[in-house]
């Protein structure tokens, strides 16, 4: 009873939306069969209950002064360079370690195919602002997905490129030094994500997320757009996953419970996630089939805390029974402390007294 239809596929990115969407479309009728929106939503707790226990639901849909002008060859190339972050494995900036710091050539903390073009240069330019092979990192407070820009602009020429910016976190988020330093750091973070699982397996012919893939296989053309600062939103972050070989966007927003608000960019533990959302849905169905974590009971949500816990972590000085301690999410965004809630229901833990969930809890939960 089951026949095959000629369909059309076709994907539509509305401006100044979210939303990035593939709709199937019956060849000789013209009738929409499916549609799926690439973009994974985030679920933040209603503003008003941030300083209490609360989770994320998981339903979303079915389903960013001188130097060498930009987008230029150069006759240099990019020997060093030096940002100031919150420095990896750093969770935010009130956690262990998060003091806004100038780290110099971070990519040597991964080896091999990974850093091949260290982090400025895509194989054709080396960029002077948060751009490369792997993310182009830019504010984006027009809402208007279409146009690129440049936030934070190295304040020396190659070959060496500095990116020095100190916050000020008395100030709003949008300030131009807090802006270039946010933008920095989701630039820096990206670019840690894209290196570390790489030596685990997401490399090109994976789908991972690149610019040029020097022959290595995979499509390229399709690094990071990360959107600091988005104001398509406030309280939430978004990250949306078309095909390999098709740009995908992490789109960062501004956290509006305290003043100064908080900046969802400073939270790296809310950029692994939403990073990690492209990493699973690359993977699940391969990496030109990005549609298949829209059920309900689709693990992606809890694959991409996995990954936040794991690089925030402080392997050097961790222990084996550090299971047992609490671990909750996104307490900077939310303006608690970090033994605070987080966004889910209990904070991560081994502990049962902790975190009392088990498989068994999804038959009583939406």
């Amino acid at each position: 009873g089951k026949s095959v239809i000629l369909t059309w596929q076709v994907e539509v990115a509305p401006l100044k939306s979210d939303d990035h969407w593939l709709i199937r479309v019956d060849a000789a009728t013209g009738s929409v069969l499916d549609k799926n929106n690439y973009t994974v939503y985030e679920q933040f707790p209603e503003p008003d209950h941030f300083t209490g226990a609360a989770g994320e639901t998981g339903n979303h849909n079915i389903q960013h002064n001188f130097s060498v002008t930009e987008g230029t060859n150069s006759p240099f190339v990019v020997n060093s360079a030096s940002y100031r972050v919150v420095p990896y494995p750093a969770e935010s900036p009130i956690h262990p370690g998060g003091t806004a710091t100038l780290v110099t050539d971070p990519w040597t903390l991964a080896s091999g195919n990974a850093t091949s073009l260290k982090w400025n240069y895509d194989g054709t330019t080396y960029h002077d602002s948060t751009r490369g092979n792997n993310v182009w990192a830019q504010e984006d407070r027009d809402n208007n997905n279409s146009t690129f820009g440049k936030t934070a602009i190295s304040t020396t020429g190659q070959p060496t490129l500095t990116f020095d910016f100190t916050p000020n976190f008395t100030q709003a988020p949008t300030v131009t030094i807090n802006q270039q330093y946010a933008t920095t750091n989701l630039f820096y973070w990206n670019n840690i994500m894209h290196d570390l699982t790489y030596q685990y397996g997401f490399d090109e012919p994976s789908g991972n997320f690149q610019a040029n893939n020097q022959g290595r296989g995979g499509s390229g053309n399709d690094y990071v757009i990360a959107d600091a600062q988005d104001a398509g939103g406030t309280n939430n972050a978004n990250f949306s996953t078309p095909a390999d070989g098709s740009r995908p966007r992490m789109q960062m927003y501004l956290f509006n419970t305290t003043t100064p608000n908080r900046d969802g960019d400073l939270d790296n533990g809310v950029v692994c996630h939403e990073y990690a959302h492209g990493i699973s849905n690359r993977l699940t169905g391969g990496p030109s089939n990005t549609s298949c974590l829209g059920n309900a009971e689709q693990g992606g949500e809890g694959w991409s805390d996995y990954f936040a816990l794991m690089l925030t972590t402080n392997w050097a000085t961790a222990q084996i029974t550090d299971g047992a301690l609490a671990r909750p999410m996104g307490t900077y965004v939310l303006n608690q402390a970090t033994t605070g809630a987080g966004i889910r229901t209990y904070p991560y833990s081994t502990n049962m007294s902790i975190n009392p969930w088990t498989y068994a809890n999804m038959a009583s939960t939406s």
